[in-house]
């Protein structure tokens, strides 16, 4: 049995067992007015709890040959903990990495594309902290085809580099969390979205490619260069967008937090 199962059950019987007596009449405490109080000294509890102990969580090796495809479609699942991804220098895989935590995986060819998906492990009531839910996985995808590329996190912390990769498309959906992605250097025409909750995005364009950039945010610090990309009314963009060989068009939209590209 699951350790968080035992720690959150044996919660929920003392609070059955403070209804009982107050229905007995041998309490007369206002259980209601305790049980807000009781339940986030215990979630303090069960996050220190996961934050000073250690167990061996589950370590998944992945690796996905190409197999011929000329594209592909990359969808990654993440949950809390931190996400590497990278360019695969070696070897002939369109995916490789390992996953601290467990991972399922999902592979699908449809025609001359490959569609990958890489799924953290479903996690059942109620939470998902402590060091058997941490998700620490470190990816690496070929530079060698077009790719688009998905990602789904939580409470994580995200490096992406992708400037040696041919990606034509990316988006992020992320909650809280902490995020940098370097965009492609060579990938011709690249869209980029990004939808965020209480997170820090940190946006790098490399020299030499050129950038459209629309950003909306609640509570949110927005800072864009605006010697590489100049206002032009509700967006912006490099003065050479229209002509170049390689250029991003990226979209932020972001609760509270920072945003920073350049």
């Amino acid at each position: 049995m699951r350790r968080s199962a035992i720690f959150w059950g044996v919660i929920i019987i003392l609070l059955g067992i403070l209804f009982l007596l107050q229905n007995l009449g041998i309490i007369t405490v206002n259980i209601w007015g305790i049980i807000l109080p009781v339940f986030v000294i215990a979630l303090g509890i069960w996050i220190l709890w996961g934050s000073t102990s250690r167990r061996n969580a589950k370590v998944v090796h992945i690796d996905v040959p190409k197999n011929g495809a000329v594209q592909a479609s990359v969808k990654i699942r993440h949950g809390a903990g931190r996400l590497l991804i990278g360019p695969n220098q070696i070897g002939d895989s369109l995916l490789t990495g390992d996953c601290n935590g467990g991972a399922d995986l999902n592979t699908q060819r449809v025609g001359d594309a490959l569609q990958v998906t890489v799924s953290a492990l479903d996690r059942s009531f109620p939470f998902i902290w402590g060091p058997e839910y941490r998700l620490d996985w470190d990816l690496k995808l070929t530079p060698a085809i077009p790719m688009s590329i998905s990602i789904e996190s939580g409470a994580a912390e995200s490096r992406i580099d992708l400037s040696q990769l041919l990606v034509n498309k990316f988006r992020l959906n992320s909650g809280a969390s902490s995020n940098y992605i370097m965009f492609p250097a060579n990938a011709g025409q690249t869209n980029a979205e990004f939808k965020t909750g209480a997170a820090s995005l940190e946006i790098r364009i490399p020299a030499g490619v050129s950038g459209r950039v629309r950003a909306s945010g609640g509570l949110s610090s927005i800072t864009i260069d605006r010697q590489r990309f100049p206002r032009m009314g509700d967006y912006y963009q490099s003065a050479d967008y229209d002509s170049a060989a390689n250029r991003v068009d990226i979209r932020v939209d972001t609760g509270v937090g920072s945003v920073d590209i350049r």
